[in-house]
């Protein structure tokens, strides 16, 4: 399971691999003002060994029994939260914290990301559907051998017996028959196939990407546009294009990897590694002067500068001083998670620290397979 937070004292690393890792749920690409905002998240506090809930404000809402060492806690999604521990799944809501609204032996679900249905897969049994109350919506055919989170669309990929992927909706009606190798959500209810094809949520193909014109760098699509960069390693230029393949425009500024758009606006890489950001018609709005960016939503930036992680809005203001090694690249409420010294915080838009803890909770469990 990835933790979903990234400390500086990795090895730096491209914005594109982040991309990899926070878009099978839809965290990326476009609806993202159907996303829900953050508003809880699972922490160990300084002075506990047990996780707690702290809400966007930072007030603590939920003291559990669960110890930090062995057990695992996830997101929290439309106040729900799964505990992984001993082979057990329990689901559990901050309203109702001491008493789980699922409870499952030798089970795995995967995390509520973006929307109200997980696959959750029982011992023994067909992978099931489940909503946020814990009650089952359907059960998968006995063929279907995983199944990822769903999108904030409301589909989700499977992979059937043969180890071919396609896709099925909230109800879990097939909508996508599992003929693909390669199957990846750009969102928009757009679907990228064996590395060429894009695809529509009714399985039809409305578009192919020109491989010796184009490479694919990201796996976003906001309004309709998808950055990708030339095919050609050696020059230094990214496009937007649209899922029939057709050229949009080109970024106004050399390029050698730009990230999908959120809210309008996405980041790119120059020749010299350095990060910048374009707006929705890539006009340079914040020139590449930072090791790292992370596209927030709504304009604002966690950066990576010379002192250390800050954060910058869209125009390249300083929000956040650049003085952290540590950070989570969601925000929580409107505020800013950010660490230094092993600590993390949670900061507002005046800089002021909020909250302290010492561990977050972990995201990234987006896959279920059928056990045994």
């Amino acid at each position: 399971m990835k933790k979903n937070r990234i400390n500086i004292t990795l090895s730096v690393i491209g914005i594109v691999t982040i991309t990899f890792m926070l878009s099978s749920c839809g965290i990326n690409g476009s609806s993202n003002e159907k996303q829900k905002q953050r508003e809880y998240l699972a922490v160990g506090l300084s002075n506990s060994n047990n996780w707690s809930i702290i809400d966007k404000d930072g007030n603590v809402v939920v003291d559990t029994e669960f110890p930090i060492t062995g057990t695992a806690i996830s997101n929290v999604y439309d106040d729900v939260y799964w505990v992984r521990s001993g082979g057990r799944c329990l689901l559990y809501s901050v309203n109702q914290p001491n008493q789980p609204l699922l409870e499952e032996e030798r089970a795995d679900a995967a995390d509520f990301v973006c929307y109200d249905h997980t696959p959750l897969a029982t011992s023994g049994q067909p992978i099931h559907i489940i909503n946020t109350k814990g009650e089952t919506v359907t059960t998968l055919p006995e063929n279907i051998m995983s199944c990822q989170s769903f999108g904030v669309e409301g589909y989700a990929i499977f992979e059937d017996e043969n180890r071919r992927l396609g896709v099925i909706d909230k109800d879990g009606k097939i909508v996508i028959e599992a003929t693909y190798a390669k199957l990846v959500p750009l969102g928009e209810g757009i679907f990228w196939a064996d590395q060429s094809l894009f695809i529509d949520a009714n399985g039809n193909v409305i578009g192919k990407i020109d491989n010796s014109k184009y490479t694919m760098i990201n796996l976003g699509i906001e309004d309709g546009k998808i950055l990708v960069r030339d095919a050609n390693y050696n020059t230094t230029q990214c496009y937007a294009i649209n899922t029939k393949g057709e050229q949009l425009f080109t970024l106004q500024t050399a390029a050698k990897n730009a990230s999908y758009y959120r809210d309008g606006y996405a980041m790119f890489q120059s020749p010299s590694g350095q990060w910048g950001v374009v707006d929705d018609r890539g006009k340079v709005v914040v020139s590449p002067n930072y090791r790292m960016l992370f596209n927030l939503g709504g304009g604002d930036f966690i950066a990576m500068g010379d002192g250390g992680f800050g954060v910058i809005n869209a125009k390249g203001e300083t929000i956040v001083d650049f003085n952290y090694n540590d950070i989570d690249p969601e925000k929580l409420g409107s505020n800013f998670i950010m660490g230094r010294n092993y600590d993390y915080m949670l900061i507002n838009r005046k800089g002021e620290e909020l909250a302290t803890f010492r561990k977050i909770g972990q995201i990234g469990h987006n896959i279920v397979r059928r056990l045994k």
